[in-house]
């Protein structure tokens, strides 16, 4: 009888415990997923990915559920797959960005910075992006119009080998500033991230400008960078004065 009786207890306590963690789950989906708060897993109407297009399609769905961690480490997968679609870039930029909307609504503000900065390095252009990072940094006493706040935080990630966030600083550095070193130390780091087009249109622009002001030091450093890039395409600076900057295809 006893040993029925200890069962009974055993029993009616894993029945508790799983209702209060039913209970704590149900609450947890409630609410958008935010630091501190995982919702409970729910059943997907996307198939299980097995491609990057799959990836992105499931990404999209966890994004619609407020699932944002899972959305963001989909769209990451669907990129590595393929690195060059541009659509799969603009989606996970979306959801760096209404991740962050909803981070700095929640007033954990540095995260949300981090992910504004995350969804511009996945598209330099995501314009909302730009100006509600600037308007949270405002919120906790930064300039974002400070070219020397944001070479700092590019200086920074640098020493932390962290090109996702030194890139977007140096793009910002790019367009608050006319000084050409700022496109030309980007042009470098966007080598290193991996050699594009974007990377020598980064150099040609701090070619011109060094040309422009006589310094043929930084000409020439920005050539011999350009010597180190793979290009995809001709491409040929205009003006007479650069057209060693042309892109080697032997």
């Amino acid at each position: 009888m006893s040993r029925k009786i200890n069962s009974l207890r055993t029993a009616l306590t894993l029945v508790l415990s799983f209702a209060s963690q039913w209970q704590t789950a149900t609450a947890c989906a409630k609410d958008t997923e935010t630091p501190g708060n995982s919702p409970v897993p729910m059943t997907l109407s996307t198939p299980t990915p097995t491609n990057p297009l799959e990836h992105n399609n499931r990404a999209v769905e966890l994004g619609t559920r407020g699932l944002w961690q899972g959305a963001l480490r989909e769209h990451e997968i669907a990129i590595a797959g393929d690195p060059d679609n541009e659509m799969f870039k603009r989606n996970l930029s979306g959801a760096h960005l209404r991740y962050a909307d909803i981070l700095a609504g929640k007033k954990h503000y540095k995260e949300a910075i981090k992910h504004y900065t995350l969804a511009l390095y996945a598209d330099q252009n995501n314009a909302p992006a730009d100006a509600n990072r600037d308007a949270t940094l405002r919120r906790i006493g930064k300039n974002p119009s400070s070219v020397k706040y944001w070479h700092g935080v590019a200086d920074k990630a640098m020493q932390a080998a962290d090109l996702r966030i030194a890139i977007p600083a140096l793009r910002k550095c790019t367009k608050l500033s006319d000084n050409p070193s700022y496109n030309l130390e980007l042009g470098r780091i966007l080598i290193e991230n991996r050699p594009s087009q974007a990377a020598r249109d980064e150099l040609l622009t701090a070619a011109g400008k060094f040309a422009s002001n006589g310094d043929k030091e930084g000409e020439q450093a920005c050539k011999d960078l350009l010597k180190q890039s793979n290009p995809r395409a001709p491409y040929q600076w205009e003006g007479d004065k650069n057209k060693f900057l042309w892109d080697d295809r032997r």
